[in-house]
């Protein structure tokens, strides 16, 4: 999910992952959705960043600090803690 899409797209993402859920859980197939605020150390998101920081007259790094205090633990997350997150939501995929 991107900070720019509207909360119509966030439910109907939701939505999605709940209905496939239903559909595929019969099968053993567990379906997550997370819903996370950025991971910072991916492409598109430093690329927003970039411009976030162009567009607000001020850096990247202080576009980022940004999304650092706007998240409960005051620090960004990565493609591997998602990652992570995804494991440990899922037991069956820890082996």
């Amino acid at each position: 999910m991107s900070l720019a899409q509207p909360r119509s797209t966030q439910h109907s993402t939701e939505n999605l992952t709940e209905n496939l859920a239903i559909e595929v859980g019969p099968f053993g197939v567990r379906v997550v959705c997370l819903r996370t605020l950025a991971n910072i150390d991916s492409r598109s998101i430093q690329q927003t960043m970039d411009l976030l920081g162009g567009a607000l007259n001020s850096t990247k790094d202080q576009a980022i600090a940004q999304i650092e205090h706007s998240n409960f633990l005051e620090r960004t997350a990565g493609v591997v803690d998602t990652a992570k997150a995804q494991c440990f939501s899922c037991p069956t995929a820890r082996g």
